[in-house]
Order: C-alpha cells, then sequence, then structure tokens
C-alpha cells in the first residue's frame, strides 16, 4: 500500500510497524513515528513479491551484502554497549 501511494519501498519489518500504527491511528488520535528498522535491499525476494516489481539496489548496499559479516556478542548491558559502539 505504501509503495501503491507513494513509490517508497518499505521493509517487511518496517511496513509491519506501518501496518501496526495504521491500525492503531484508526482508534486515536494520537500521532505515530515509525523508525525504518532496515533497508528493503537486504529481503529483495520478498519486496518484489509485496509489491510485484523487480528492485534494483543501491551499489553501495551491494557491495556490502558480498562481504563477510562479522559481530560481537554483548551482554544486554547498555554501558557496554555504549563503549563498544564509541
Amino acid at each position: 500500500t505504501t509503495y501503491k501511494k507513494t513509490n517508497y519501498i518499505l521493509d517487511p519489518h518496517t511496513a509491519v510497524g506501518v501496518c501496526a500504527s495504521k491500525k492503531q491511528s484508526a482508534t486515536s488520535e494520537e500521532q505515530v513515528i515509525i523508525a525504518a528498522t532496515a533497508h528493503y535491499g537486504k529481503f529483495p525476494e520478498v519486496v518484489e513479491k509485496a509489491i510485484e516489481s523487480k528492485v534494483t539496489l543501491p551499489l553501495t548496499l551491494e557491495n556490502i551484502l558480498h562481504k563477510q559479516k562479522r559481530s560481537i556478542l554483548l551482554p544486554p548491558i547498555f554501558d557496554i554497549l555504549r563503549k563498544t559502539i564509541l
């Protein structure tokens, strides 16, 4: 629906947030802010099926998707997360 109305492609996770907010706003006068959680290019097959159109990835994302994934396991402690990011 968002793509058809605005030509903007949402990732699947953000699309769920948009859908939930529309259901909420239908029963409420409150405004809703939705933070996008990913780029649609991470899910090309799902997105193409949903919008019924082929997606083209930005070159920067295309290059990143072919790199090796690296991750660090952190405990759920904010100060450790903050120090790691900084």
